[in-house]
């Protein structure tokens, strides 16, 4: 990757004391006092299980996303109750709505990005004649958006959640529809909205397959949420092409286990093979065996040959002559390619915390961190709620929604559809960790 800083509908038919010990009544007890010991039992009894059980009450309030909005009163009410300070749980549960409403913006963005035929246009649709700027690639991770949405929502409202759905749906009945019979595309970016034409090329090979394969799967577990029997039609329907994807990404494969950007630009790029490693390893979550081999290959040979002793990792590979290309000076490609880099298991621990503390501790301020990376704030956010630095996270998140328009994007300067992506899966992570982060990370 040099550079990247059908008809379906859905209806709603488709269906995380000690207490003092009282001392014992030496008196003689009559009836009364018996009765009176037996309620303070009782008492004492509910005030036990009440302890045991707060911290799942307390998980549940502060983590699903299904919680609806409290007024200020009940939710203090709530607070007193759990003994947790009521200052800071207003604050919890404003971000908590605040985030789920950005959500809910970006989303909206995508969906005015959406072409007649089921395109993800870069930016909104706000004339058909406007120019056609569809990059696939980014378009996966627009559609992922859509879907994460659709799983925070769904508790609250159905009906959006399942738009959500059938736009993010048919925009992967377009993909499949051009894509090219080796399982690559091209970028759309010549003519108009209305009438997109081919560019004939496209920034990479590699990572378009692996996106695609990851964000097909993300889409299948979302449909799945609401509708078993729909997930498993789409399942049907994309499987070939999931196969043609697939096939791409070993047909690019070196023998040291890296990917090839595309078969004219022969280049092994970190962030392609994280795509390729994660679209390959996706399949085996849609039941589709037999690739798994060729994912542990790249996470192998990511490590073995991308980890510099600097304490990071290169982001780039020639595999003519085994030179690497790295640094620690610029967010792209050098620093956003080992933010990522933290998303996936694979990396093993000890290396996502060495790259982590370093960003950390450079971007520690996320009011300087915005002003040095843009949204790369919210990448950073994702990082640091991998490595569960929650409060990290959410202060990076609330200093990108400072820049979010009133009517949801980003000015990165363009208000592009996939960063609105991004964001939902940042914001839609911190919301519903216990669910999401079994879904989007590997």
């Amino acid at each position: 990757m040099i550079w990247r800083e059908g008809n379906s509908s859905f209806s709603s038919n488709h269906v995380p004391r000690p207490a003092t010990e009282e001392k014992r009544m030496k008196e003689k007890r009559n009836p009364t006092a018996n009765f009176h010991l037996d309620f303070r039992h009782i008492v004492s009894a509910v005030m036990l299980l009440t302890v045991l059980i707060t911290p799942f009450f307390i998980e549940r309030e502060i983590d699903s996303p299904s919680a609806e909005a409290r007024p200020a009163d009940e939710a203090g009410l709530i607070a007193r109750g759990f003994g947790v300070d009521v200052a800071s749980f207003r604050e919890t549960e404003r971000a908590r709505n605040d985030f789920f409403a950005a959500i809910l913006r970006e989303a909206e963005h995508v969906r005015k990005s959406v072409t007649a035929d089921g395109a993800i246009n870069m930016v909104p649709i706000l004339d058909s004649r406007q120019d056609a700027y569809i990059i696939p690639y980014f378009g996966v991770y627009a559609s992922i958006g859509l879907d994460i949405a659709a799983l925070l929502a769904k508790e609250r409202d159905l009906g959006r959640a399942l738009e959500y759905l059938r736009l993010s749906e048919n925009f992967y009945y377009w993909y499949t529809a051009h894509m090219n019979p080796d399982g690559s595309i091209y970028d759309y970016n010549k003519g108009s909205v209305e009438a997109p034409e081919p560019s004939g090329d496209a920034d990479s090979e590699d990572a378009y397959a692996g996106v695609f394969l990851y964000g097909a799967y993300i889409h299948y577990r979302a449909v799945q949420a609401i509708d078993k029997v729909r997930a498993d039609e789409f399942l049907t329907r994309i499987e070939l092409f999931c196969r043609k994807a697939a096939n791409l990404i070993i047909s690019l494969q070196e023998p040291d286990g890296l990917t090839l950007a595309k078969r004219d630009y022969p280049i092994q790029y970190l962030m392609d093979n994280l795509e390729a490693y994660e679209g390959l390893k996706a399949l085996r979550q849609l039941g589709l065996v037999g690739f798994e081999e060729y994912a542990e290959k790249i996470a192998t040979a990511t490590n073995r040959y991308l980890w510099l002793q600097e304490g990071y990792f290169a982001w780039a590979k020639d595999p003519h002559d085994d030179t690497v290309s790295s640094g620690w000076d610029k967010w792209y490609p050098d620093k956003m390619a080992n933010t990522w880099a933290i998303y996936f298991n694979f990396i093993g621990q000890e290396k996502r915390d060495i790259i982590y503390g370093a960003l950390r501790q450079e971007f520690s301020e996320p009011k300087y961190a915005y002003s040095e990376l843009r949204t790369g704030v919210i990448q950073l956010a994702i990082a640091a709620l991998v490595q569960r630095d929650t409060p990290q996270a959410v202060d990076y998140i609330k200093e990108a929604l400072k820049h979010q328009d009133k009517d949801g994007g980003f000015p990165d300067p363009y208000e592009y559809t996939h960063l609105s992506g991004w964001f939902i899966v940042a914001a839609g992570l911190y919301l519903d960790w216990n669910d999401l982060a079994g879904i989007v990370l590997f």
